[in-house]
């Protein structure tokens, strides 16, 4: 059964993060990569909350569909797959392991060339969401 108030919750999170980093997202990337370690701290950070929350609605999307057991989170994303698109879920992909290398640090090299991207184009995120209210509008 699909838990439709928990998803709806999950997505009015994950839209707070959105405009929370484009508040605070300098105008370009020059400007980003010559900003302070707090402004570039701050944008991993919600980059990384997005990335969460992204997969807190996909679970429960997931066990919504009745999909089985997902094993792992790149299982789970194979098996959405065909209810999302490749469109939607690559980029989902592409913020989680940016979101890996943050968090567990692999190396002390800059972030800027992944992440400002990826925090300008929020494009997919907005995708993520409306095909997710889709899913759910017809359960």
């Amino acid at each position: 059964m699909m838990d439709k108030e928990r998803i709806k919750k999950e997505i009015i999170d994950l839209e707070k993060y959105m405009q929370r980093l484009s508040d605070m997202l300098p105008q370009s990337r020059e400007r980003y990569i010559r900003s302070d370690t707090i402004v570039k701290n701050a944008v991993e950070r919600n980059l990384q909350l997005i990335s969460d929350k992204e997969f807190d609605l996909l679970a429960l999307l997931h066990k919504g569909l009745a999909e089985g057991l997902p094993g792992n989170e790149i299982s789970m994303l194979d098996q959405l797959k065909e209810h999302l698109g490749e469109g939607v879920i690559k980029p989902v992909r592409d913020r989680r392991a940016l979101r890996n290398m943050l968090i567990h640090a692999y190396s002390d090299a800059s972030y800027d060339d992944q992440a400002y991207p990826q925090a300008q184009d929020l494009g997919d995120v907005k995708k993520l969401v409306s095909e997710t209210k889709r899913i759910i509008s017809k359960r």
